[in-house]
């Protein structure tokens, strides 16, 4: 059997003559009750009952008691089909729409997304002043997003450039991401690693356990073919402060530098 969204004749088959995209902005019933109406929501957390005034008390119970069978949607057309169907002749059309069929909410964003990007362009310079420049092409969907990555020719020269932006050779502070030096050595596989001074890892006193330390590393790009240098200064960790216990793996310490790096980082 062919499926739906595949079959050529699916229209046919179950009498579509015409679809038109809309917005749906209000629900009634035949009483005129407003059955999407989010003031009636009884959203209490505080059991606050004495800021709730009657009327909301009024549309909560016929919300519940949802009175009457009938729906009436009221919508809002989408304008430039609507334009297209006045010149073409084709207004009959909106007469004859029987069926509102509703999108998957995860996959409804579309509008919302270009009303934000519009929202962006619109005024003298608008996006220049928010949005910096090495993420417009990428956000307006005509750029490389490897141009945004913090390892970027471009992103290292904006963040020289800008007053407030971590440095590429700056040290981040890694604050309670790794759980011991350990850990923070097998962060970066293939790497040199220094900290606090040291190529080894430290050695305890009589296998006793050292006491938690937060870390500052500086990597350090290889420019003759080389592995890369990371280089770890510690400091104190705060006492009372329990601290990250999830021994981060390598691909998510990479996903913790970007984040702290100037450019954009996407988490999935």
């Amino acid at each position: 059997r062919i499926p739906d969204e595949e079959d050529k004749n699916f229209p046919s088959r179950f009498g579509i003559t015409a679809v038109r995209g809309c917005m749906v902005l209000q629900v009634r019933d035949e009483e005129g009750t407003i059955l999407n109406d989010p003031t009636a929501n009884n959203n209490n957390n505080n059991n606050d009952h004495k800021k709730r005034t009657k009327s909301q008390d009024q549309r909560e119970q016929s919300k519940n008691e949802k009175a009457g069978t009938k729906r009436f949607i009221r919508v809002e057309l989408d304008p430039a089909q609507y334009a297209i169907d006045a010149r073409s002749g084709k207004l009959d059309v909106y007469d004859n729409l029987n069926l509102v069929m509703r999108r998957q909410s995860k996959e409804d964003n579309f509008k919302a997304v270009l009303e934000t990007i519009r929202g962006l362009m619109e005024g003298s310079g608008s996006i220049q002043r928010v949005i910096p420049k090495w993420l417009q092409p990428v956000l307006l969907g005509f750029g490389d997003p490897a141009s945004a990555h913090y390892k970027s020719d471009i992103i290292k020269e904006y963040a020289m450039k800008t007053v407030g932006v971590n440095k590429p050779d700056a040290p981040l502070d890694y604050g309670d991401t790794f759980l011991d030096e350990k850990h923070l050595r097998s962060s970066f596989q293939g790497s040199k690693v220094i900290v606090d001074g040291r190529d080894e890892l430290a050695k305890t006193v009589d296998d006793t356990e050292l006491k938690r330390r937060n870390y500052k590393v500086r990597v350090s790009e290889p420019s003759d073919g080389n592995s890369q240098l990371v280089e770890a200064t510690s400091y104190d960790f705060p006492s009372g402060v329990s601290g990250n216990p999830v021994r981060f793996t390598p691909v998510q310490v990479s996903a913790v530098r970007s984040g702290l790096s100037p450019g954009l980082t996407v988490v999935v």
